[in-house]
């Protein structure tokens, strides 16, 4: 039944109304939430600066990626690389992105086959890692940033520094380890084997083109750079008393970049927006009426209730070895967004509740990691590895590594975070 991801969202949000749930006036009022519309902003925002950076080309994939590297080099940098992309414009930008542009640089470096897969892991594993260090790298971290970005919330607030400050360095403690398991993982299980791809793909697609290509001057990709600079210094100086909005600087940022590119290229405007994927935007809409329709019901409250989740301060071993359980299988259950919106309903406002955000958005991502269907990013590099090289990567090709190295890995940041609350 090929009705897709958000029309069955939005059938679930119309059933909401429909059945008396949630009236056709609270449906208006919840679509109209300031944080629900920060997320709208902040993901078109995003959408628009990703596909300026990659339409420039400015990967620069030569310089990062010279012949004769040994495997370990290899997923070490593709491993930084997907990191710092995820970080900048989502892990599902970057896989879109980098998945097709590496495996093509790959073949040129002539290297041993039996890498093809680890790369592709390396490639889904590190854009979730490296997404949960900022405010923007996913779509979990920016509803919880829309959410305490308010008053109420002020205590529990978190902002692109508070998240670089306090999730960056799990973040990248654990990128290390992640790149050290596939290394090994390589060398153990996959180094005598060699996989078949076909390199008549490439030439087709190379042939037809994937996307348009569109002429730019120099002036314009520097105007890239500083833009997107820019955007990222004023999120990390935002406070309370200077406050710039984590929604509408994105925004701002890529209609900078629209203006520029038509002045400067003569590129027509309405066709650079319609690299802004609505399904995606319509989706979060559905998502927002449905869980808010959910949550009505009080279901979420009652077994937040049970667990002991509601009271807890999140100091004992039992609290958080709950809440990590909790949001680990509620992540692959019902996907990571959905998990990450029902929890924040559970939010106390004027209370200190930074752990339960930290925690929430670090296993919240994290968990996208454990099975091939935990992230929509996993989904994409194997689309795009089919489509590059028609190679099938399948459920239990990821499932050998990504399970368990992602328990220990999630583990690993939960303690890190613990730690540096601590401090």
């Amino acid at each position: 039944m090929p009705l897709g991801a958000p029309a069955a969202v939005l059938v679930g949000a119309l059933l909401m109304v429909l059945s008396g749930v949630l009236s056709q006036d609270e449906a208006y009022a919840i679509l109209g939430e300031r944080s629900h519309l920060q997320t709208i902003c902040l993901l078109m925002g995003t959408m628009l600066l990703g596909h300026f950076f990659r339409r420039e080309r400015l990967l620069f994939l030569d310089t990062l990626f010279p012949c004769g590297l040994s495997t370990l080099g290899l997923l070490s940098r593709v491993a930084a690389l997907t990191s710092v992309v995820a970080a900048l414009f989502t892990n599902d930008a970057a896989c879109v992105m980098l998945t097709p542009a590496l495996l093509r640089h790959w073949i040129q470096m002539r290297r041993p086959h039996s890498e093809l897969k680890v790369l592709l892991l390396a490639i889904a594993t590190s854009s979730n890692i490296g997404s949960v260090a900022t405010v923007f790298g996913n779509p979990q971290m920016a509803l919880i940033a829309a959410k305490t970005d308010s008053p109420l919330y002020e205590e529990s607030r978190l902002d692109l520094r508070t998240c670089l400050l306090h999730l960056g360095p799990p973040a990248l403690v654990c990128s290390f380890f992640n790149v050290l398991g596939l290394w090994l993982y390589h060398a153990i299980f996959l180094k005598n084997r060699n996989e078949s791809f076909d390199t008549d793909a490439i030439e087709d697609e190379e042939k037809n083109g994937p996307e348009v290509k569109l002429k730019s001057c120099v002036a314009f990709r520097v105007a890239v750079v500083i833009v997107l600079i820019s955007v990222v210094t004023l999120l990390v100086v935002s406070s309370p008393s200077h406050k710039f909005d984590l929604g509408l600087v994105p925004v701002a940022g890529g209609a900078i970049l629209v203006f520029l590119d038509a002045l400067l290229n003569r590129n027509e405007g309405s066709a650079t927006l319609s690299n802004v994927d609505l399904n995606i935007l319509l989706m979060f809409f559905g998502f927002f009426v449905w869980l808010k329709g959910f949550n009505k019901t009080n279901l979420p409250n009652y077994v937040w209730q049970k667990l002991g989740l509601a009271s807890d301060s999140l100091d004992s071993i039992k609290s958080l070895s709950l809440l990590y359980a909790f949001i680990l299988i509620g992540s692959n259950v019902f996907s990571n967004v959905p998990l990450t919106i029902l929890v924040l309903d559970q939010l106390p406002p004027c209370v200190p509740n930074l752990p339960l955000v930290l925690y929430l958005g670090w296993v919240a991502t994290i968990a996208g990691n454990l099975t091939l269907f935990g992230s929509v990013a996993n989904l994409i590099v194997v689309e795009k590895a089919y489509e590059t090289l028609r190679i099938k990567f399948t459920f239990f090709d990821y499932l050998k590594y990504g399970f368990f190295s992602t328990l220990i890995l999630s583990i690993a940041g939960m303690c890190a975070i613990y730690l540096f609350l601590l401090l």
